[in-house]
């Protein structure tokens, strides 16, 4: 039977062929979620509310915790937050579950935007086993463009992934995600360079070790930082910028800040002597009070989902 003859359901002239060209679907069908370069404009966040289950934690370090975290100001912190972002025009998605965990707040950590749209993570610990399905389900909701679930022997946790440009991006092998991972995702990207670096076993994600302030520069913990990762940062073209102030970082989370975009940065207000050094380098910073996240063992970099930049 002729083409023109048979039913449009059996390959007839009635059927009709969509476009092959998956960004024509973003934007459209999907959100148009995507992020080739971690130094770029910051366009669009996803923040958790947290919930009300701190009250009840029988063993905070069996938690993932660090202290008992007071749930009023956590709320409070992660409004502030919002309107920050919404102030400086950063579209924010403020989530909730009934069924969240207490280090469900750390959005970071459990999907990844990548230049083609979302790779959902698959976290290391025990304790956190199934935020993923939690974040599937309002990923969902959200029509985020989901390309990949990270699965079989692998862990990954987004904050161990940073991209440089669409051809390059850094992953953290350490505690939280693994060379498995980083096999999956060179198998869905095979024309990306995935350098993988080493993470001292005190560290948790790659984002505390290297942290982007504009799309070829970053900032290193210069102590923590081995000469092996130093060199393969540079050789991938990166300007390295050496932070020193120890105390900050690890009791302020300093380093845990987000770029905003070129040269700008969102760090914790109580962070003076890192703030300073920053804006001395010319960069423009802008600060939020993060206490309580502190207590849950995190920073402003693993709270705030990152899911489209620009």
């Amino acid at each position: 039977m002729k083409r023109e003859n048979r039913p449009a359901t059996f390959g007839g002239s009635g059927f009709q062929y969509r476009t092959s060209n998956w960004s024509t679907d973003l934007g459209t069908l999907w959100q148009d979620w995507t992020v080739s370069s971690d130094g770029a404009p910051l366009q669009e966040v996803v923040l958790a509310m947290p919930a009300n289950v701190y009250h009840d934690i029988p063993d905070v370090d069996a938690a993932l915790m660090l202290e008992r975290a007071n749930i009023e100001t956590l709320q409070q912190q992660c409004q502030q937050l919002a309107e920050i972002y919404d102030q400086l025009n950063i579209t924010v998605h403020l989530c909730d579950h009934p069924s969240a965990t207490p280090n469900w707040i750390f959005q970071r950590d459990l999907y990844c935007s990548t230049p083609k749209g979302i790779v959902l993570g698959r976290p290391a610990s025990q304790q956190r086993r199934g935020e993923e399905v939690l974040m599937l389900e309002l990923l969902a909701k959200m029509r985020a463009p989901i390309i990949y679930s990270i699965h079989q022997d692998a862990f990954f946790e987004g904050a161990d992934l940073l991209w440089i440009n669409a051809n390059c991006a850094l992953i953290g092998i350490g505690n939280r995600s693994n060379l498995a991972a980083r096999n999956q995702l060179q198998m869905l990207y095979p024309n990306t360079d995935f350098v993988p670096l080493s993470l001292p076993h005190h560290i948790q994600h790659l984002l505390g070790l290297v942290n982007f302030i504009s799309p070829n520069k970053v900032g290193i913990w210069t102590s923590q930082c081995a000469d092996s990762n130093r060199k393969a940062l540079q050789q991938a073209g990166l300007e390295i910028i050496d932070l020193v102030e120890e105390q900050e970082i690890t009791k302020k989370r300093a380093f845990n800040w987000v770029c905003l975009g070129p040269n700008r940065l969102l760090l914790p207000e109580d962070a003076p002597k890192t703030i300073a050094f920053l804006r001395r380098q010319k960069i423009e910073v802008l600060t939020a009070s993060i206490s309580e996240y502190r207590s849950c063992g995190g920073g402003l970099g693993c709270l705030t989902g990152i899911v489209k930049r620009g």
